[in-house]
């Protein structure tokens, strides 16, 4: 009994051998969540590198709806973090509102690229009060109309025909949101998508159940990791390919 508990305590001091003593389901599970993790870390600190001031919001969708936000939110960092450690060269954003979320895409592709192409997609004209007028817009395109619509698709992919990352922050429910994640996931084979609000309602927590899931080892909510990067509302990351990068 003695030898046995002097060899138990032996194989707790060596997580390898912990490791050993579980299923291989287990130990999928446990190195898929330590791959993304690494992920997230790793671009949270490329974050660190951005200077966002200026980059703003705009116009809130809840409060005062005249009131402007000129300061970016707690994830466009995360974003060119993302955009930085993936090498990113071909963005796809769904939803871009005023477009500061763009603006952070681009300037975490341009610090690893000279020319990057970010197409960017809204039902709104609203970014035509803040994109035209920043200096990154230059490598950005603007389609307006429902990224799910086929005359859109076909808009998008005139101008690309595969994307690094795709970044879904558009009607926060479950169905346009997994038909975002399945079309262009499909279509344009992304290393990387990113969704934001994933536990903002009902409709976007059952949409996030159904993507995790389909890809269990390849998707976490970012803001378990690192709360900084979205606190409330959560925001998911799916690594399709190129973990290590």
């Amino acid at each position: 009994m003695n030898r046995f508990v002097a060899q138990l305590r032996e194989t707790l001091r060596r997580p390898r051998r912990v490791l050993n003593l579980l299923d291989a389901e287990t130990r999928r599970a446990f190195f898929a969540q330590r791959r993304l993790e690494s992920f997230v870390h790793a671009a949270w600190t490329a974050s660190r590198s951005f200077d966002l001031s200026g980059v703003g919001y705009g116009r809130r969708h809840s409060g005062n709806p005249s009131e402007i936000s000129t300061k970016p939110t707690t994830y466009y960092p995360f974003l060119a973090g993302v955009a930085a450690h993936t090498g990113a060269t071909a963005v796809i954003e769904i939803g871009t509102h005023w477009g500061g979320s763009a603006v952070a895409l681009m300037r975490g592709m341009l610090s690893r690229h000279p020319a990057p192409l970010l197409v960017t997609i809204d039902v709104s004209t609203e970014s035509d009060n803040y994109l035209p007028a920043q200096p990154e817009s230059r490598f950005i395109r603007k389609i307006v109309g429902d990224a799910n619509d086929l005359k859109t698709v076909e808009q998008v992919r005139a101008l690309m025909r595969k994307a690094d990352l795709v970044f879904i922050d558009a009607a926060h429910s479950a169905k346009p949101t997994l038909l975002n994640t399945f079309l262009y996931g499909l279509l344009f084979k992304p290393k990387v998508v990113l969704l934001d609000d994933i536990t903002h309602n009902e409709s976007m927590r059952a949409a996030w159940a159904v993507l995790r899931a389909i890809y269990p080892y390849q998707s976490v909510d970012c803001a378990t990791i690192v709360p900084a990067i979205r606190r409330r509302q959560g925001f998911g990351l799916i690594v399709l390919d190129g973990l290590n990068n």
